[in-house]
């Protein structure tokens, strides 16, 4: 699990002016919103049940083949930007229920995904790649630090341009099945934007943000021991912990001797983060975290920053659950409240996006209700693993209906789906 990932975990479920300063890294509203959501709500577990061949058949969807390669494929980016580490789950049981749940939502993806296609085909709609080039642009022209934040997703989920323009081709494929399925039915009035200004007050106070660097020298107790009992089965639980007790101070003086280094060099400390950190989310980046706010992070790196005021670094190492922090604070912003018209595009989108998210779940039931889906028995749930009346839509909450990406208003609202590892 990458650290950023640990010490920012933004909430969904609302439209909200939250944190608009760091809206590409919460989730990239070039379209990868809805890809790091729906990545949210895969597997982690990298078991193989029918061996290494890509071709290998997970299931057909009206005679349409979802293979191994695309299942494992998937299975890949959503359980790398979900960041759940199995090894942490200490009950079998509900280790191997998270197993089959997030498991099954990645096959319910590609079954979607499949029926959007057949779907396209029928309708005879193509995204052709001048489409995907010009729906990219468009998308990294409204944020001035896109670009930077592209590459900082698809470094941290080892994802290539490529495969993230086939994501967006499956995205666009979507809302033109969506689009031509509901007609006028996603027409938004002002006075439906208004109306939901008024009745989401909360949604609209900003809370205040910091803008931050840090340099993360990681020492998590838990899983040294683990790396210590898997070289040394029969090693005395005395022992493992005198060892990582050991190799924490060890780790310690490091990021003393590194904070030193800063505080001596303080030009030096983008190179020192990109050198030395071991948080591959933002060492890349110098370090950068860019602004994070209070819920969104561990409580206490959010005291060191809060202690610490703008340009300058904090005064020595910040201890948290991951490790061993060097932390400089660039700017904070305080506590606002966004207005009517600052919100307005961001809340007329995010109407538009829920009824298109309602035509395409209702559409998605009847159509995967009416087609022939054949499940291999190495995929077939073992048991219930998502409540009866789950989405199988990509970028919504197992059993609650409610879709992730569609709630935050800085990301591309149109995002419905995305396909992660479909080929086109």
């Amino acid at each position: 699990m990458h650290a950023s990932e640990n010490f920012r975990s933004p909430k969904a479920g609302k439209v909200t002016g939250h944190n608009t300063g760091h809206k590409m890294t919460r989730a990239f509203s070039l379209g990868i919103s809805a890809l790091a959501l729906t990545l949210t709500l895969s597997a982690c577990n990298g078991a193989n049940p029918l061996g290494p061949n890509p071709n290998a058949k997970v299931a057909t969807v009206d005679g349409s083949v979802i293979t191994r390669g695309e299942y494992d494929k998937t299975y890949k980016l959503i359980s790398k930007n979900m960041g759940v580490d199995l090894e942490n789950v200490s009950d079998p049981n509900q280790k191997q229920m998270i197993k089959q749940t997030l498991s099954q939502m990645v096959l319910n993806k590609l079954i979607l995904d499949t029926l959007i296609e057949n779907e396209a085909k029928v309708m005879n709609l193509t995204v052709s790649d001048q489409e995907v080039k010009d729906y990219k642009q468009k998308m990294l022209a409204r944020d001035p630090s896109a670009a930077k934040e592209l590459k900082k997703f698809l470094d941290e989920n080892m994802m290539s341009e490529k495969d993230f323009n086939e994501t967006l081709k499956q995205n666009i494929l979507t809302e033109k099945v969506v689009e031509q399925k509901a007609g006028k039915q996603l027409a938004v009035s002002d006075a439906e934007v208004t109306a939901y200004y008024k009745e989401h007050p909360e949604q609209f106070k900003m809370p205040e943000q910091i803008r931050a660097s840090h340099i993360l020298i990681k020492a998590i107790p838990p899983q040294m021991a683990r790396d210590i009992k898997a070289q040394s089965p029969n090693k005395p639980q005395a022992e493992v912990e005198q060892e990582v007790a050991k190799q924490k101070a060890t780790l310690q003086a490091k990021a003393q001797k590194l904070y030193e280094d800063v505080k001596a060099h303080p030009d030096q400390f983008d190179d020192i983060a990109k050198r030395e950190s071991n948080d591959p989310g933002s060492a890349t980046q110098g370090g950068d975290l860019n602004y994070v706010v209070q819920n969104n992070i561990d409580p206490a790196f959010w005291a060191a920053l809060k202690s610490t005021k703008p340009g300058q670094l904090h005064n020595g190492v910040v201890e948290t659950q991951f490790g061993y922090h060097i932390i400089k604070v660039a700017d904070i912003k305080p506590p606002k409240t966004s207005t009517l018209a600052e919100m307005k595009p961001m809340i007329h989108d995010f109407i538009e996006s829920q009824k298109k998210q309602k035509v395409l779940m209702e559409w998605a039931e009847t159509e995967r209700n009416q087609a022939k889906i054949d499940i291999e028995p190495e995929f077939q749930p073992k048991a219930p693993a998502i409540p009866s009346g789950a989405p199988m839509v990509p970028g919504t909450n197992a059993g609650t209906g409610t879709q992730e990406n569609s709630a935050n208003p800085n990301a591309d609202s149109g995002n419905v789906s995305l396909g992660g590892a479909k080929k086109h």
